[in-house]
């Protein structure tokens, strides 16, 4: 707990969303690598490998056709059927 002591913590409520969007495109991220969905090559998606947080925080928040349905394969769920 001692690293987070001089972070700074965020105020507006604007700045708690844009928080909140960052961190839950990270996790999002991190827990398709856990159902080995792997950097996407092919698109601009939330699965988009980055550099720096420039281009981290520009990514987007979705998943594109072809990360889509490597989830929905390897989670054994139809995509149509949840509609």
């Amino acid at each position: 707990l001692q690293l987070l002591h001089n972070v700074p913590t965020p105020q507006s409520a604007a700045s708690k969303r844009e928080l909140l969007r960052r961190v839950s495109k990270l996790l999002l991220h991190e827990i398709l690598h856990i159902y080995q969905v792997d950097h996407c090559i092919y698109y601009k998606c939330l699965m988009n490998g980055t550099g720096h947080l420039v281009e981290d925080f520009a990514s987007p928040a979705h998943l594109c056709g072809i990360d889509l349905r490597k989830l929905q394969y390897r989670c054994e769920f139809d995509v149509a059927a949840r509609n």
